[in-house]
């Protein structure tokens, strides 16, 4: 499938800092046909965002194979999973899709503390506390 994702994948401001899509346009990627797909990968070109998300779409498969009991991700492996934020609306709660499945109320907490302990550069204490907060621990 074509796509602009560079797996950059954060929202701001109803769209991805990554490639630039907005919220919506994520939402129905998997539904648009190629000529769509294209068009918008163009236009995100003309936007300034990165090359990659314009000129040279990636193109992934539909379905992964099924992963095998104790294998795990390394470094330099297969692309991690896509992860968007959905805000919420009157036909859905807010949630956090990943590859277009959506995790409610208590992902979307771990992924954000995620992103704060990622995004700051924290005293190892301070990560904690926040990845505590997330899980709902004390301590």
């Amino acid at each position: 499938m074509l796509t602009p994702c560079i797996k950059i994948c954060r929202a701001e401001n109803g769209r991805c800092i990554g490639c630039g899509r907005t919220l919506e346009e994520i939402g129905i990627w998997r539904d648009l046909g190629d000529m769509q797909r294209r068009r918008i990968m163009a236009r995100l070109l003309m936007e300034g965002y990165p090359g990659s998300a314009g000129t040279r779409p990636e193109t992934t498969s539909t379905s992964r194979p099924p992963r095998e009991q104790g294998q795990h991700d390394t470094l330099g492996a297969q692309p991690g999973p896509e992860i968007t934020f959905r805000p919420a609306c009157r036909r859905y709660p807010r949630a956090v899709l990943i590859d277009g499945i959506p995790y409610g109320e208590r992902v979307v907490a771990l992924v954000e503390a995620l992103q704060k302990i990622a995004d700051g550069d924290l005293a190892a204490k301070t990560c904690e506390s926040i990845a505590r907060r997330a899980l709902g621990r004390q301590g």
